[in-house]
């Protein structure tokens, strides 16, 4: 008979929110990994996190207004991790042919929008970045950021105005959440009152890809996120130490890992 060790492993991350204290168990990938098997435990301590962010503005007397089918947020420019754009690739991949058809379909409508616009130069493999006129990178995600939002591109993922990936959506949809009226979200500027993130979890994978790669770039918009792992995907590929990807994954978010 041959015993099969568990891929996965369960690990405790203590968390210190506002203050507090709030354990996390979390399924973490044993032996070799890829930098994409970060994706679920990022998304385990980004909801606890948020959850305690909830609980923090609640006891201020605040509201979350978020409800589904309000989506003003899913026609922003969405940053995403280099890792998330693998594993959504993989998801879009994994779907069955009609519905993949009609995703890979509304993400090409979308760069052919952005290319109308002068958002996304034409021409070229695996794009990883809008462009735009204004100077200094403050300047220009603003210019971009106003573009993108006034032509009202919506994610390839929102059908019907709700999320067809919810429970696979980037970590930074699970972050945002806001106490305002809704009727804010349909500006973009300052007219939100968000609730607070303590970890950007985007960044910390962000800043894990930078120890393991030396792709230079962290981040990129969710729209590009097929076109870019198509032809890049693959130097993610490589296989690493699971513990150790998680070690770094913890690290960079200043959290506490417990037994």
């Amino acid at each position: 008979m041959t015993i099969k060790k568990p891929s996965h492993e369960s690990a405790r991350v203590h968390l210190t929110v506002f203050g507090q204290s709030r354990p996390v168990d979390v399924r973490v990938r044993r032996g070799p990994a890829q930098l994409a098997d970060l994706v679920r435990p990022a998304r385990a301590i980004t909801e606890a996190i948020a959850a305690a962010s909830v609980e923090h503005v609640e006891a201020e007397g605040r509201r979350v207004t978020c409800a589904k089918g309000c989506a003003s947020c899913c026609r922003q420019v969405v940053p995403i991790s280099l890792i998330e754009a693998v594993a959504l690739a993989k998801v879009v991949d994994d779907m069955p042919r009609p519905e993949r058809d009609r995703v890979k379909a509304r993400f090409a409508a979308a760069l052919g929008r952005l290319e109308e616009l002068r958002l996304l130069p034409t021409g070229q493999r695996g794009r990883s970045a809008l462009v735009g006129r204004a100077g200094d990178s403050v300047a220009l995600w603003r210019e971009v950021s106003q573009r993108y939002f006034d032509a009202r591109i919506a994610c390839p993922f929102l059908v019907n105005e709700v999320c067809s990936i919810y429970a696979e959506r980037p970590v930074v949809c699970r972050e945002y959440l806001v106490t305002s009226p809704p009727s804010g979200c349909d500006v973009l500027g300052n007219h939100v009152e968000a609730v607070p993130r303590p970890v950007r979890m985007t960044e910390v994978l962000g800043e894990v890809l930078d120890q393991y790669t030396d792709l230079g770039a962290r981040a990129i918009p969710l729209v590009l996120a097929l076109e870019w792992a198509a032809a890049y995907g693959a130097e993610l590929a490589g296989e690493h130490d699971g513990a150790a990807l998680f070690e770094a994954l913890i690290v960079h978010a200043s959290v506490d890992e417990g037994g």
